[in-house]
């Protein structure tokens, strides 16, 4: 038998303030422990670090290099990782 939604213990992690607080109230209302939120990766770092949460929802920016001509292209992801025993894994992507 799994264990409820509650027990899940996750940190947040974005710069836009408004979109961790929405994000955060909406897990609490759907059962989720929301343990902690950062505004940058140092922060998320400390979090992670203190409160040792299940799941960690990351969102930022990343680039690909490589491209022709020495392209690099920009973009902004969501990653949601989960701990797996002494180590994190992702376990979803969104660009």
């Amino acid at each position: 038998m799994s264990e409820p939604a509650a027990a899940i213990r996750i940190t947040l992690a974005d710069d836009a303030i408004l979109l961790r607080e929405a994000l955060a109230a909406a897990l609490v209302a759907a059962g989720f422990f929301v343990i902690g939120q950062a505004a940058d990766v140092p922060g998320l770092l400390a979090l992670i670090e203190r409160e040792q949460p299940d799941v960690a929802i990351v969102d930022g920016p990343y680039e690909i290099g490589g491209g022709p001509g020495g392209a690099v292209r920009r973009m902004w992801t969501t990653i949601t990782l989960a701990r797996a025993s002494d180590r994190w894994q992702i376990a979803a992507i969104r660009n």
